[in-house]
């Protein structure tokens, strides 16, 4: 009788860390900061990710993500590269935002490379980049104010003329 119950104590205790451990895996947010293979957190809003990002890190867009303020700024003391993975996702603004024609405003005070690892990720934005910005691959509808931007893909559209690198 006491094997059996040793066995049935030791059955009910593993079936509570796999609970746990199951809910762990399931913890999800708009954003994820990833650091090689590992998640290392989950965010709600771009500027909690982009102060909480690391250098060398990846922000990645988890769900299409809407900014009901109409401004995004990310800004620290110090400036750091991370990398922006759209991840198939949007990110926009609310329809009604009258600013910058129909576009809210992105202020990013860091180094960023933007990828979409996915495919058909889009910023709808005015994107205003206080360092350098690095375009890989992603659509991006709205207008760069930036001092150093190089484009090695991607696709830009909402400029006097719309511009396809790819």
């Amino acid at each position: 009788m006491k094997k059996l119950f040793a066995l049935i104590l030791t059955v009910a205790m593993l079936a509570s860390l796999a609970v746990i451990v199951s809910a762990e895996e399931t913890e999800t947010g708009n954003l994820s900061i990833t650091r090689g293979d590992d998640i290392l957190s989950y965010h709600e809003t771009l500027e909690d990710a982009f102060k909480e990002a690391g250098d060398g890190d990846v922000i990645k867009v988890e769900k299409d993500y809407c900014e009901e303020s109409g401004i995004i700024v990310c800004v620290e003391e110090a400036v750091k590269s991370v990398t922006l993975d759209l991840n198939g996702k949007e990110i926009h603004f609310p329809e009604e935002y009258p600013a910058f024609e129909d576009h809210g405003l992105l202020d990013i005070y860091h180094n960023v490379t933007f990828i979409d690892t996915v495919g058909g990720g889009i910023i709808h934005a005015l994107v205003e980049m206080n360092e350098t910005a690095v375009v890989k691959s992603g659509t991006y509808r709205g207008f760069w104010a930036c001092g150093n931007v190089t484009i090695e893909g991607g696709t830009f559209l909402g400029l006097p003329r719309d511009i396809v690198d790819n």
